[in-house]
């Protein structure tokens, strides 16, 4: 704990120690404001052709880090930072601490002290809201792009402030970061950025007939490059914006969204008194609960988180119920009808085709004849092949009488009592020689 303790005062003594400077700004809020953070801040000169010679890290003054609505953003090619973002109307005076270092020069640290004063201002009621694909957050916060914008929405739509000013941006953030776009695959390419431009003049008819033309396009948030193009289309590719049409929109805040601070209180306590009224005579649903603001954030706008256990759960069962019911029901009546058509065509006293009946006797006899047929030629011919097949113990040639030949009959007595030769003497597990000897 006492090195802790050393450690900090050793890194207090080393930032009060460092060069200072200071810088002040008046900003409104519900407005975007980018604070360009450059070398000579620092009193420092960038060498021509150097990339990334001075750094930044920017923090709240007694503070690890920025606050939540500020964000920070650095160009390397000129060594520019830039910090952006819109001050809530519960801000009053912000300091930050920027320190930068230069590593051209031996790693010089100086530290720039910058204080935002917060002047409260109700946002302005009309806002576009545009995505470029083509663009990085620091691209954006160059004054000279942010104009060219500004100029195209001027001229070419015809939508200013009342006054005839210009519009103002409200609201910048990395595509990425929101999740309307991936991470590009090639480092090269821009990773996009929304942005909001508002105005407390109504929409001129150019941008209202503008949205009516994109509109079919919602439905494919976010487009692919180059898929559609509109009637507007040539006056911000002629700047180098590459607008995604399916995430163009018109909106108009609601007004209880840019009330002031006193306004808050009654309409909290007016909702208040109509939850009581309404439960003098019911419950609230769950859906008016969760209508009912009950606290408000830090940019005025009622807060919308719940946990998970004050989610209302939806039951399935009664849906299920009905999605089973209405198909049986149908299937059911449609069956019944089929069984009630085929009852009253049935024929039970039809008379009985006596030749028919004959006629089918007949036909079924003659079937059966002639398998019997069929069955007892098999039979015979089994019969046959089984007495070919029976063996005989000895074979002997009979000769007519009248017939001559070489053997006498001293020689005929000799073969026909000559035994079988050993060879031929194997008996047939049926008792008969395997082989007969034949003359």
């Amino acid at each position: 704990m006492l090195l802790l303790f050393a450690l900090l005062f050793l890194c207090h003594n080393v930032v009060s120690s460092l060069e200072t400077f200071q810088q002040k700004y008046i900003v409104n809020s519900s407005e975007l404001r980018i604070i360009a953070v450059t070398p000579t801040h620092f009193n420092w000169n960038k060498t021509p052709g150097s990339v990334n010679e001075i750094e930044y890290s920017a923090r709240i003054s007694q503070a690890p880090d920025l606050p939540e609505w500020l964000n920070y953003a650095y160009e390397g090619y000129n060594s520019v930072g830039y910090i952006y973002g819109v001050p809530p109307k519960q801000a009053v005076t912000v300091n930050l601490d920027i320190v930068g270092w230069n590593h051209y020069q031996n790693y010089d640290v100086r530290l720039l002290r910058i204080s935002m004063d917060v002047i409260k201002k109700d946002p302005l009621e009309f806002i576009i809201e545009l995505k470029i694909d083509n663009l990085n957050v620091k691209d954006m916060c160059n004054p000279r792009r942010m104009d060219m914008l500004l100029d195209v929405l001027k001229d070419q739509l015809g939508w200013t402030q009342i006054d005839g000013s210009k519009v103002v941006p409200a609201y910048l953030a990395s595509a990425v970061a929101v999740g309307e776009n991936r991470v590009p695959l090639r480092p090269n390419d821009a990773e996009g950025i929304i942005i909001h431009l508002a105005s407390d003049k109504d929409f001129s008819p150019e941008l209202k007939k503008l949205q009516l033309e994109v509109s079919s396009l919602w439905k494919m948030r976010p487009c692919p490059r180059d898929m559609k193009r509109t009637s507007m289309e040539r006056h911000f590719r002629r700047q180098n914006f590459l607008i995604d049409w399916c995430s163009f929109r018109l909106t108009t805040v609601e007004k209880w969204n840019g009330d002031s601070e006193s306004n808050t209180e009654e309409d909290v306590q007016s909702e208040e008194d109509s939850k009581e009224l309404l439960t003098d005579n019911e419950e609230l649903s769950d859906d008016q609960k969760a209508a009912v603001p009950s606290k408000f954030n830090e940019h005025g706008v009622p807060e919308v988180f719940h946990f998970k256990e004050e989610i209302p759960e939806r039951g399935y069962g009664l849906a299920a119920l009905v999605a089973c019911l209405a198909p049986g029901s149908i299937g059911g009546l449609v069956g019944f009808l089929l069984i009630a058509l085929l009852w009253v065509d049935r024929e039970d006293d039809a008379p009985i085709d006596e030749d028919a009946l004959c006629f089918e006797a007949g036909y079924r006899l003659f079937v059966s004849m002639f398998r019997l047929n069929k069955l007892t030629r098999c039979t015979r011919a089994n019969e046959d092949e089984k007495e070919w097949a029976r063996p005989v113990e000895n074979m002997i040639i009979v000769t007519r009488p009248d017939e001559t030949d070489a053997f006498g009959d001293d020689d005929r007595n000799t073969l026909v009592q000559t035994p079988l030769p050993p060879q031929y003497g194997e008996m047939h597990p049926n008792g008969a020689p395997a082989l007969t000897y034949a003359v």
